[in-house]
This record gives structure tokens, C-alpha cells and sequence, in this order.
């Protein structure tokens, strides 16, 4: 099974990609043929129709089993595809939820400096950056409609 290996992501499949696959220019990517979806669907009906025709002439090399393997390789790429973009949107949201809880955290921990500094300043050197970053202007939680 090749496997495919994006910084600590690893994908799995029963397919190989093209060599090219990555490494195409937005202009290389411009000037190859965009087809539409249902390439499985089409291919299985066209081979299905090759087969039962066998007066049909098709061109040199191309059977009933290479139409069938070429958009069958198409539509498991989209499915691979869709499921890579469904785990992308779970991760998206336990980041979301993750950084949520870490502000929080961090949060907490920040009044607790500021309160605890009016008694010892040493605490505003040791907890510099903490105290920083929730100084700076930015993002911060939620509000209630």
C-alpha cells in the first residue's frame, strides 16, 4: 500500500499517484483537462457497453479493463479526497475547542499573576510573557449573543 507523508500526517491508500502529483505550477495545474465528476459512474457504464458491442472499434490500447481501472483510480482519489477534507473539518474544530480550553487556562492563570504581583512584583518578571500576551490587543473569547 503506498503511503503518502505530510509533516507528522501519513494518508494510506490502495492507489498510486501520479509522479507529477505535488509538484505541478499553478500553470502546469491551469493546463491539465479538468473533468467533471461521475468518471466511476460513466466508466463502468462505457465498459459495460464496450463489452456488450463487439463491433465496436475502440481506440488502440483501450479496453473494457483499462476504462474500468483508469476511473475506478479517478473516483477512489475523490473519495480519499473527501474523507481527507471531513477529518480536516474534525480537526479545524478540536483546535478550535483545544485553543479554547488552553485560553482559559491561561487565562485564569493571568488574573492570578495580576492579583498575587500587587503583593510581589517579582511575579511580573518570572510571568513576563503571559502577562504580555493578554496585554496585546487580539482575539479573545467568545461572546454571547
Amino acid at each position: 500500500m503506498p503511503e503518502y507523508k505530510q509533516g507528522d500526517v501519513t494518508v494510506k491508500v490502495d492507489y498510486e499517484l501520479p509522479d507529477q502529483s505535488g509538484k505541478l505550477t499553478p500553470e502546469g495545474q491551469a493546463r491539465v483537462v479538468k473533468a467533471r465528476r461521475g468518471l466511476g459512474v460513466v466508466g463502468d457504464s462505457t465498459a459495460a457497453a464496450m463489452e456488450a458491442t463487439p463491433e465496436f472499434q475502440a481506440p488502440k490500447g483501450i479496453t473494457p479493463a483499462t476504462v474500468r481501472e483508469c476511473c475506478g483510480r479517478a473516483e477512489a482519489v475523490d473519495l480519499t479526497i473527501a474523507n481527507i477534507e471531513a477529518s480536516l473539518a474534525m480537526f479545524k474544530q478540536g483546535n478550535l475547542l483545544l485553543d479554547s480550553e488552553a485560553y482559559e487556562v491561561l487565562r485564569k492563570l493571568n488574573d492570578q499573576v495580576k492579583a498575587q504581583a500587587k503583593f510581589d512584583q517579582s511575579l511580573r518578571v518570572k510571568f513576563q510573557s503571559l502577562l504580555d500576551y493578554f496585554a496585546k490587543k487580539g482575539p479573545g473569547p467568545a461572546q454571547e449573543p
